[in-house]
């Protein structure tokens, strides 16, 4: 859970809007929806920051389990790391599918909660 933080930081540079409140990035507001830049920026820097997070994190766990945690035999390590991936990889699917899915759909689940299904049906596959 140590790395949620990271999922939110990596999927706010889907939104050019999210963007342009940061100081210093102000001037994406101006990007017109359709070209190179808004598009490249909104489809393909969010996947580029989560596969490089991702290819780290085997490093990150192995530093943990023998630095923070001190095992000694690369068996217990790798297995330490493994379990952790394992369950990165479930939090990362589940956050990223959900999360996306319900902060696009959130306004009209609190005006039709009796259609919360429905309405994350329709959105989860266009997510995923």
């Amino acid at each position: 859970f140590l790395f949620i933080p990271l999922l939110v930081f990596c999927n706010i540079f889907g939104n050019i809007d999210k963007l342009s409140q940061i100081p210093g990035l102000e001037g994406l507001k101006s990007l017109k929806e359709g070209s190179f830049l808004y598009d490249f920026i909104t489809t393909q820097v969010p996947p580029i920051l989560q596969s490089t997070l991702v290819g780290l994190l085997p490093v990150i766990f192995e530093y943990i389990a023998i630095a923070k945690e001190k095992m000694k035999l690369q068996s217990m390590v790798q297995r330490s790391v493994l379990d952790r991936g394992f369950g990165f990889q479930l939090v990362n699917i589940y956050f990223t599918l959900l999360g996306s899915s319900l902060a696009s759909t959130i306004g009209l689940i609190v005006s039709q909660p009796e259609c919360v299904f429905e309405l994350l049906g329709a959105s989860v596959p266009a997510v995923a």
